[in-house]
């Protein structure tokens, strides 16, 4: 077997050519491999004085149609653009890239480039994207937790009705798909984590708030937070993530509400008592006073916590 072999590829031949030990192209090794194609761009990029760098590797991103995992991002003359590896030239390979190719063009960004042993063939669109799941986030007691955090904040370049605001539309359906099943929210969130173990389905919310500083897609800060009085919320850096980012990220997180929602249900799992939780009610609360601002006044963010310290 060949010390290295040249991986397939779509891009440019004006791009170094990436050259990988065929030990790394199984699907147990992927992140090893997409390092290695990353160190290999960039060596080949500095060397040719390009101007390209990468900018991020293992980066999740947040899409209107959902959450996509980007192995390699490159800062190709200013630009962002998306690179995939494959451990494997199989047909789903060929299927998720076709899909993203597609996504690419409809949404203008850059052609995407692949990775694979063998050359992708194309084949029926599959999507690669992804739901919301308490596995984006990753909870870090190194991550400072200073700063103004939000569930929702203004943005300027917007007008009109609080109504009208897609955040405010996304933490609506939040609140309401998240009342009864908050205590299966929280379990959940926990074994994802580690926390508890498989069998414990609920988890009481805490009478005094907790908080978790996470790591989140687009490396992004995120803090959750959790009471009785208020229920589960993840609040946003308000001074580093976008509006647009946030309004995304809340439209899938109510989904993953309504989803947990309808499978507590269907199992015939018992919903959590009103007074467990009075999350609904405090969001309704919180709407109210900030549409009750007077005339001229700007409503500059919801749920505004200044400092917290992780738990």
């Amino acid at each position: 077997m060949p010390s290295s072999y040249p991986l397939a590829t779509n891009a440019s031949n004006q791009w170094p050519e990436v050259r990988i030990d065929p030990a790394l192209c199984k699907p147990e090794r992927f992140e090893a491999l997409v390092d290695a194609v990353a160190d290999a761009l960039q060596a080949g990029f500095t060397q040719r004085a390009a101007p390209v760098k990468v900018a991020a590797v293992h980066r999740v991103k947040t899409l209107d149609d959902g959450f996509l995992y980007v192995p390699i991002m490159l800062n190709d003359a200013d630009l962002e653009r998306w690179v995939f590896v494959f451990p494997e030239t199989d047909d789903q390979a060929g299927a998720q890239f076709d899909f993203l190719q597609g996504l690419c063009q409809r949404k203008s960004y850059l052609y995407p480039v692949y990775y694979a042993p063998l050359p992708l063939r194309g084949r029926e669109p599959e999507s690669p994207l992804l739901g919301f799941d308490p596995a984006l986030l990753t909870p870090d007691p190194d991550l400072s937790s200073a700063g103004q955090w939000a569930l929702w904040w203004s943005d300027p370049r917007r007008t009109g009705p609080l109504d009208d605001d897609p955040g405010i539309r996304a933490l609506g359906s939040a609140f309401r798909s998240a009342a009864g099943i908050e205590s299966y929210v929280l379990a959940h969130f926990f074994r994802t984590w580690g926390l508890l173990t498989e069998e414990i389905v609920r988890l009481p919310l805490p009478e005094r708030e907790a908080v978790w500083v996470c790591e989140g897609p687009d490396a992004q800060r995120l803090l959750v937070a959790a009471s009785r009085e208020k229920g589960l919320r993840i609040n946003f850096d308000v001074q580093r993530a976008s509006a647009t980012q946030r309004d995304y990220f809340l439209k899938h997180l109510a989904a993953y509400f309504e989803q947990l929602k309808q499978d507590v249900v269907r199992e015939g799992l018992p919903l959590d008592d009103s007074k467990a939780c009075g999350a609904f009610e405090w969001w309704q609360k919180v709407l109210a006073d900030a549409k009750a601002t007077p005339a001229g006044e700007e409503v500059r963010a919801l749920g505004l916590i200044s400092a917290a310290s992780n738990s």
